[in-house]
């Protein structure tokens, strides 16, 4: 009785050990690239009709991060948050402007081999984030924003150590805002790349490093 006690305890111990020994993967989001470069303002009374679009790529803040919470393995929850964006939507001669928003979710995704060392993640189920910060619109309208909102079509093409790119959509789902004239819903689409510039850096000056060792040890 005593044995099978212990044998029940030690297995348990190492299903714990298994479990918190997987490690998330984080990188940074390029505060330079693309970003939000999609995006469109709906008036949806009584049927969904485009107003606002994007007038300009607004690119994310430093800071901004991809996590794949269990390092890219077969069954993902991809963590995003990005920060410092504040894109700018025009319909005519009337705007429309997001100060400083934040996105954030957990995405549930699969991970499968693309061949040349590349993965493809890609969303598997409903996810909802959120969208925190302001706006103000020249018919008007102006106050804070704090939605939960859908997220939708998460896709990344990485390696194994997370760098290349991602693509995602916040909204329209729960996204709303009133102009002044009217009510609205809005999808922020970015298109992100991953790891920012020093990582990338760091990569290539390694690589560089062990090419010349390679020469070195040739002669």
């Amino acid at each position: 009785m005593l044995r099978a006690v212990r044998s029940g305890m030690l297995a348990a111990g190492v299903a714990l050990f298994l479990a918190s020994s997987a490690q998330a993967l984080s990188v940074s989001v390029l505060p330079s690239g693309p970003g939000l470069d999609q995006g469109f303002g709906y008036s949806c009374t009584p049927s969904c009709t485009t107003v606002y679009t994007l007038s300009a790529a607004a690119p994310t803040g430093a800071g901004s991060s991809v996590q794949f919470t269990n390092d890219l393995a077969a069954v993902e929850l991809v963590t995003l948050s990005l920060v410092s964006v504040s894109p700018a939507f025009d319909s005519g001669p009337n705007s429309l402007s997001f100060s400083s928003l934040t996105y954030s979710a957990s995405v549930p995704a699969s991970v499968l081999p693309l061949g040349g060392g590349l993965l493809l993640v890609q969303q598997t189920g409903a996810a909802a984030g959120s969208v925190v910060g302001s706006y103000a619109a020249s018919l008007g309208g102006a106050g804070p924003i704090n939605a939960a909102v859908d997220v939708n079509s998460l896709t990344c093409v990485v390696d194994a150590t997370g760098t290349g790119s991602c693509g995602v959509s916040f909204g329209p789902t729960g996204f709303a805002v009133n102009d002044g004239s009217q009510a609205l819903l809005f999808a922020h689409t970015f298109n992100l790349v991953v790891p920012e510039p020093p990582t990338l850096m760091m990569l290539a000056v390694g690589a560089l490093g062990l090419a010349f060792m390679g020469r070195r040890r040739s002669r």
